[in-house]
């Protein structure tokens, strides 16, 4: 999947990313290359955000570091609710990434109901945003129990998915002789 060319600005698209980690190399790469076509929204749902790696990333292709740094801008949440309150303060337009967007909607002191309704309202805010928003959510968690619905909910308002294939998945059988 061409992550630059789905996150171009002026674009309203939903895409989740799922795989085993919440895509964290790749996301970088993507939120500092975002940054050289102008402003690039981040919401860090898992603390996954490494304002080191980004650096690094745009040094790489210029000196310059500060003009494209500054374009970044960064909002952590450390609960499902404060997810919810940057969604509702985020304004439209520039691209946003929100990385491992489920991580605290799994936390046992909100009740599986109110995870829900919290999910379900996240959803009407990025729809509300009309940008490109890129959402990665781990596979990793329960995928039966009474959360699995939160990642079919994201999975059925996205506009894309993008899952690992089994065939990828799938460790490659070794040969001895």
């Amino acid at each position: 999947m061409d992550l630059m060319r789905l996150m171009a600005p002026g674009r309203p698209l939903f895409a989740v990313l799922v795989g085993p980690h919440p895509q964290r190399e790749a996301l970088l790469d993507l939120i500092a290359a975002l940054a050289f076509a102008g402003p690039v929204h981040v919401l860090d749902g898992g603390n996954h955000f490494d304002p080191i790696r980004i650096a690094y990333r745009i040094r790489a292709h210029t000196p310059d570091l500060m003009t494209y740094a500054d374009r970044i801008r960064v909002v952590r949440a450390f609960t499902c609710v404060e997810v919810l309150r940057a969604l509702q303060a985020q304004e439209a337009g520039p691209p946003l990434i929100i990385m491992d967007m489920l991580a605290t909607f799994y936390d046992e002191a909100v009740s599986h109901r109110r995870s829900g309704l919290l999910v379900a309202e996240c959803l009407q805010e990025i729809r509300r945003l009309k940008a490109p928003v890129l959402a990665s959510v781990r596979n990793g968690q329960p995928a039966d129990g009474p959360r699995a619905h939160l990642l079919q909910a994201l999975v059925d308002a996205a506009d894309l998915v993008d899952e690992p294939s089994e065939r990828l998945a799938a460790p490659a059988e070794l040969r001895l002789f």
